[in-house]
């Protein structure tokens, strides 16, 4: 069982680093909505396409969002953190690899930090 002492100024920062790394990346990704949505409405694709991007779009803004707000909770559990914030963790690193394989480097940089500093948190006494 692990300590139930309140979790250590570094855990705290790394954990708040990483989450809100996160969510400003979801915010702006979010914020491209109306621009993606513009262009594939002018595109010459599927209906089908056009319809269901910007909802796919705005999924990876959710995802960055609720794993950022997952993250925070760690900061009040107090048994099993570690193993939230390696799956958190997990979860960032494919998505860090789908963001260079679409040559998006500065969004698959930042997602690797965000990688780091939770991982980071996760071993900090």
């Amino acid at each position: 069982m692990e300590n139930t002492k309140s979790h250590s100024k570094s855990f705290k920062f790394f954990v708040v680093l990483g989450s809100t790394l996160l969510s400003i990346m979801g915010i702006f990704h979010g914020s491209g909505l109306k621009f993606v949505s513009d262009t594939m409405a002018k595109s010459n694709s599927e209906d089908f396409i056009k319809a269901i991007f910007p909802i796919l779009f705005i999924h990876t803004s959710i995802h960055l969002l609720g794993l950022a707000a997952l993250g925070i909770s760690t900061l009040w559990i107090k048994d099993g953190y570690k193993i939230v914030l390696i799956i958190i963790s997990l979860l960032i690193l494919i998505s860090s690899f789908a963001a260079f394989y679409l040559t998006a480097i500065a969004p698959g940089v930042f997602l690797l930090i965000a990688t780091c500093c939770l991982i980071t948190a996760t071993y900090s006494k």
